[in-house]
């Protein structure tokens, strides 16, 4: 009987020592009030492990958006560049095709003005020739008497105030109703010029362009 008292002691000074142990233990892997020097649990360090790797995926993250974003910048400064490029060229490439084309009118209105006067055979009972073909006669064409006004029977002859130009002066908007190809008179050759002033002069009937 004296020995039960003393082994309940015994055992009640274990349960309490056991329930202290646990109540007053810090906190398992860190925390606040956990004490520093305590080594970390496999629990704690696969915890603070996870944190770590959630870091460096954020982190791989931020970057490859800073990355692209630069990319995305730098084609878009790329891009407008390309267009103010091709804009020059093509502002230049029409420059350039406008000032041969004046060039090349320049040399065309002067290869016309600098040619010679042509030559004319003697007149016969007809009416009067140029280059060999009949370009007066009063009835299927203007009189030489016109001719010989408007131009001296020169097919190259130029009015220096108006449109009119070849044997008959036509003016360029008289000139075009023939249809002949040729912008102005004086550059056509004598031949159509003469079907033309036949045309006009419609047997007589067209007179009244020459002020007849």
């Amino acid at each position: 009987m004296k020995k039960r008292p003393a082994l309940l002691g015994a055992l009640c000074f274990t349960f309490a020592i056991v329930m202290a142990t646990v109540m007053f233990a810090p906190p398992v892997g860190g925390g606040a009030g956990a004490d520093p020097t305590r080594p970390v649990t496999p629990a704690g360090l696969g915890r603070h492990r996870d944190r770590a790797e959630q870091l460096r995926q954020e982190a791989k993250v931020r970057a490859f958006a800073e990355r692209y974003q630069q990319f995305l910048d730098g084609q878009w400064v790329r891009a407008v560049n390309s267009n103010i490029w091709y804009k020059r060229v093509t502002e230049q490439e029409v420059a350039r095709k406008a000032r041969e084309a004046r060039q090349r009118s320049a040399q065309r209105t002067t290869k016309t003005r600098s040619r010679p006067p042509a030559t004319y055979p003697p007149s016969s009972h007809s009416g009067q020739y140029v280059d060999g073909i009949e370009v007066c006669n009063g009835t299927t064409l203007p009189s030489c008497y016109i001719v010989r006004r408007e131009s001296g029977f020169n097919p190259r002859a130029e009015n220096p105030v108006s449109s009119a130009s070849g044997l008959y002066q036509f003016i360029d908007g008289t000139w075009a109703v023939c249809h002949t190809g040729y912008g102005h008179a004086s550059y056509a050759p004598v031949s159509v010029q003469v079907a033309c002033a036949r045309q006009i002069w419609a047997n007589g009937a067209g007179a009244g362009h020459w002020g007849l």
